[in-house]
């Protein structure tokens, strides 16, 4: 919300939601003004979120489809706020499929438009070998390293310009009465369910990152 807010009004704001679910974003961004539409590839998890859309009669346009199979009809340079929420994090598999994303993101957003995901990132010092590679997609915290993501975005007009911790920035900005979202969070977002180490000296770690689009 906070990215979105920051782009201007919110009617001159189209935002993407990938991976929308029944709409645990795409419907606040909505209901606030932004022009926002939605990609989800679960026919049920669609359903839902119609239902709640003409619900509020919310003006969202749902895409059902899967950003990385499909080759999905978006427009260019068109949104000003790209994210995957827990996507990569949970879904994605590989670094070509990440690319997939990206270029298809690179296309559809707009010059000075950002794109936002959470991923399990690796922490300098480690390389996860392809055991605990295979072990983080079967406990839904799928490690990628500072390398796989400069692969991904090789050539791409994108530049980082945020990376922090989502347990942080949950912590710090959910209401106090929302806080931990879910028992497992923390130990979840601290790639403790990968990882049976204390907490400071696991390797990966749950992270928010933001590019640019150049342009």
């Amino acid at each position: 919300m906070e990215l979105a807010r920051g782009l201007g009004i919110p009617v001159e704001v189209p935002v993407l939601d990938v991976g929308a679910g029944t709409g645990r974003n795409t419907l606040p961004l909505a209901r606030e003004g932004f022009p926002t539409d939605a990609v989800e590839l679960a026919p049920a998890l669609v359903e839902i979120l119609k239902t709640e859309a003409r619900k509020e009669q919310l003006p969202i346009k749902i895409i059902l489809g899967d950003m990385v199979e499909d080759r999905l009809e978006l427009a260019a340079n068109h949104y000003k706020l790209v994210f995957l929420s827990e996507v990569i994090a949970s879904h994605i598999r590989t670094v070509e499929a990440c690319r997939s994303i990206f270029e298809d993101v690179a296309n559809t957003l707009a010059p000075g438009g950002l794109l936002a995901f959470n991923a399990f990132m690796a922490t300098p010092q480690y390389g996860p070998d392809a055991l605990a590679r295979e072990l983080s997609q079967v406990f839904w915290c799928i490690a990628f390293t500072q390398k796989d993501m400069a692969s991904a975005m090789a050539g791409l007009p994108f530049e980082l310009i945020s990376d922090e911790s989502a347990f942080e920035f949950e912590r710090d900005h959910l209401p106090a009465e929302h806080w931990p979202p879910t028992g497992w969070f923390e130990q979840w977002a601290h790639g403790m369910d990968l990882f049976d180490v204390p907490q400071e000296k696991s390797p990966v770690e749950l992270r928010w990152l933001v590019y640019r689009k150049l342009g």
